[in-house]
């Protein structure tokens, strides 16, 4: 299964640990990059939203990668706000 370039990026630059195709330990991920690796998210959402087409970049795997963010995020008591699918 091909990573994302957005999931590759979390590997590389934040040095998180990828535990399967889906599964990431965001650990070792500081707060800020948590919140940007979920805001870049959040702007594919919109993006697709807003392209009106029949088909979305951000499909079922990017919902499973958010919602591993957001439970990171949760579990260190951030603040965000949910991405609107």
């Amino acid at each position: 299964m091909r990573l994302s370039r957005l999931m590759h990026r979390c590997i590389v630059a934040a040095k998180c640990r990828v535990l399967g195709p889906i599964q990431m330990n965001f650990a070792n991920c500081s707060d800020e990059t948590l919140l940007h690796y979920y805001e870049s998210v959040r702007r594919q959402v919109t993006a697709d939203k807003q392209s009106g087409g029949r088909y979305r970049l951000a499909g079922a795997n990017v919902r499973a990668y958010a919602d591993r963010l957001k439970d990171e995020i949760d579990r260190r008591q951030l603040r965000l706000k949910p991405i609107d699918w």
